[in-house]
């Protein structure tokens, strides 16, 4: 869903209409000022503690300057859980032509760091719903939809039916 229409329907990607980021909104957001965040944030703190069977938040943004896709995902101190938190970003990368590891993120210094208007990545959805909810997998999900496209290795396929490994079928950039 689409938590920004009126911004975006006027051309502001980042913003809304009243000029505020809303993925800066999520440690406190107000329910009158930001009602798609605050309804955001109380749907899925209820999905994770309520109801338990939350698993994953992804939030998807169109990115302008990087290439391809990557993720941001936040910095576990648990080093079992950083580990399951990178693994499901490396599955991805491995299974995702457009899709570049080297471009994901999971530092502490990304979390805290503030953009150009001094607001922090603490509110952003994926590190404040983190914090909100205990979830691990928590991540920023991000593509270039207007500048070319970097095309990832993948790797063979495994066949199930003859248990050997096939050479995947050259795939070409449209």
């Amino acid at each position: 869903m689409m938590l920004n229409p009126d911004g975006v329907s006027r051309g502001y990607y980042r913003l809304d209409t009243m000029a505020c980021n809303l993925n800066r909104m999520y440690l406190n957001p107000s329910k009158t000022d930001n009602p798609t965040i605050w309804a955001t944030r109380c749907a899925v703190v209820q999905q994770a503690q309520q109801y338990q069977c939350l698993k994953i938040f992804l939030d998807f943004h169109a990115h302008a300057s990087k290439r391809g896709g990557f993720m941001f995902g936040n910095h576990i101190k648990d080093e079992e859980k950083q580990a399951d938190n990178i693994t499901f970003v490396k599955l991805i990368a491995m299974n995702c032509l457009n899709f570049d590891m080297n471009e994901c993120n999971f530092s502490d210094k990304i979390m805290a760091i503030k953009d150009r208007n001094g607001q922090s990545r603490e509110g952003s959805s994926r590190v404040a719903l983190a914090k909100a909810t205990g979830l691990t997998n928590c991540y920023t999900l991000g593509f270039n939809y207007h500048s070319g496209r970097r095309i990832n290795t993948l790797a063979p396929k495994y066949a199930r039916t003859t248990g050997t490994i096939e050479a995947e079928t050259e795939l070409t950039d449209p």
